[in-house]
């Protein structure tokens, strides 16, 4: 047989594999991000506007499909409407990186917080992290619209509910940082570490990195900083950082 053929037949046959596992990939992302459907559908929450003390999550409900919810994030204006898990496995503290709601293997997996910080967002700065899902734009992936600057200055606010109080966010920042683990990287127990994240946040100087000077924000503020991967640069990280602007406690 002519050695052209050979090498375009096994060229052929290398491309099918490549389509079939993209393929493959794509409806697994879909399949998983149904999974959310099924447990959105009968949850609301209220607007950052708001200030009612009752209950907008149903958490009875959602901690019987799964034990391991502690809360609940709202990000209005873009398609951020989840719950926020933590795994109970101390050996495993990324467990839904991988992991669905229903505990099925595979993505989008879940926006976790990891077992080493406080399941009632009372950390100086809670870390949620989320997968870029960006084949279908859940999950995570919607934060990246706000390397663009217009729709950065255009999402002020989010909400995320606990059991027991509803935090109300201001968007500080939006910024491609390095890959380091936050907690790790600074100490947030210290005013020192606080103001040293502070300064480094500040500092990020690129067009898709924005930092709103109208929040204020100091040595004394509480962060929760959402964490998720950039499908063009594996070095960095997509943060958006709200700084804590109002607390509501919650009725039983």
């Amino acid at each position: 047989m002519d050695s052209k053929k050979i090498g375009m037949g096994i060229a052929t046959g290398v491309l099918v594999i490549a389509l079939g596992v993209l393929v493959g990939k794509l409806i697994m992302d879909h399949k998983g991000s149904e999974k959310y459907t099924e447990v959105k559908n009968d949850v609301k929450i209220a607007s950052a506007k708001e200030s009612k003390s009752k209950h907008q999550v149903d958490f009875t409900k959602l901690k019987k499909e799964n034990k391991d919810v502690i809360a609940w994030i709202k990000f209005p204006g873009l398609k951020i409407d989840y719950p926020i898990l933590m795994s109970d496995d101390k050996e495993d503290t990324d467990y839904y990186l991988l992991h669905n709601f229903d505990h099925s293997d595979g993505r989008p997996g879940c926006l976790y917080v990891q077992k080493s910080q406080a399941s009632d967002f009372s950390n100086i700065n809670t870390i949620v992290y989320g997968h870029n899902m960006y084949n279908n734009g859940t999950m995570f992936n919607q934060l990246i619209k706000l390397q663009d600057e217009t729709e950065f200055n255009n999402h002020k606010t989010f909400v995320i509910e606990t059991p027991t109080q509803r935090f109300y966010y201001n968007t500080w920042a939006a910024v491609q940082f390095n890959d380091e683990h936050l907690l790790y990287q600074y100490d947030f127990s210290t005013p020192v570490g606080r103001n040293q994240f502070i300064g480094d946040v500040q500092s990020v100087r690129d067009m898709y990195s924005h930092v709103n000077g109208e929040v204020k924000v100091d040595e004394n503020s509480k962060f929760v900083t959402l964490s998720t991967c950039m499908s063009y640069d594996s070095d960095h990280r997509y943060l958006v950082v709200g700084v804590l602007d109002k607390v509501v406690e919650l009725e039983d």
